[in-house]
């Protein structure tokens, strides 16, 4: 076959890949802001200078988003409570914190964190 007879089906192949891509191009749908994932808050945390017997530890720092909660947590803790609508967690500080960090996954936003005997702490 000749290749100049062959030009036109290629210029039209071309056209038809390049139009494709700009119908689908104009057809991404954008996103709606009910749609998008909440973005984690986070709360620096000012505790009271006043120790409280059995309370060791020092949250100072709280990040929560709809399924996560992580803490930058000073001392010694041996177990963190952490409730949200519908139920708590109890971990063992060892399972979940690592370095002065701790992280814990809650099936739903995590309402409150306590660790040891300190006072439990609100999250926003």
């Amino acid at each position: 076959m000749d290749d100049r007879k062959l030009n036109p089906l290629r210029l039209a192949l071309l056209v038809s890949i390049a139009l494709y891509f700009a119908s689908v191009g104009l057809r991404l749908p954008t996103k709606n802001p009910s749609e998008t994932i909440p973005q984690a808050t986070q709360a620096p945390l000012v505790q009271p200078q006043i120790r409280i017997d059995g309370c060791h530890a020092h949250i100072s720092e709280a990040t929560a988003s709809t399924r996560e909660l992580r803490l930058k947590v000073s001392g010694t803790a041996e177990t963190l409570r952490v409730s949200y609508d519908g139920g708590m967690i109890v971990k063992a500080t060892e399972e979940v914190c690592s370095g002065g960090e701790c992280r814990v996954f809650t099936p739903a936003a995590p309402k409150t964190v306590q660790l040891d005997g300190c006072p439990a702490i609100n999250l926003p």
